[in-house]
Order: C-alpha cells, then structure tokens, then sequence
C-alpha cells in the first residue's frame, strides 16, 4: 500500500454522528414494524366468518 495515498475524503466528526443517527432511525424502524402484529390466516378467517354471520342476522 502506498505510504503517501491521501483519500478524496476527510472524515469529520460529523460523519460518524450522522451514521449513528441513521443506524439508530433505522433500529426504531425495525423494532416497531416487528412489534405490529400481523393477522394470521387463521384469525383473518375467522374475523370473515364471523363479520358474514353478524350482517347476515
């Protein structure tokens, strides 16, 4: 590797802060998309059959 290679870049305090924001926002998403509840199949069945049989008399 060469010794005197200068990257196009300079890391300034501002960009580890910003990766964290970003790691951080997109640790929220994830936790609150897993924490809403899909309906099963099952339970979606159910909540037709029932829904069929309340309008109906």
């Amino acid at each position: 590797m060469n010794k005197n290679y200068t990257p196009p870049y300079t890391i300034t305090s501002k960009i580890p802060k910003l990766s964290f924001l970003i790691s951080e926002e997109l640790t929220k998403l994830q936790f609150t998309h897993a924490a809403s509840k899909p309906t099963t199949k099952k339970k979606e069945s159910y909540q037709n059959f029932s829904r069929y049989f309340r309008d109906r008399g």
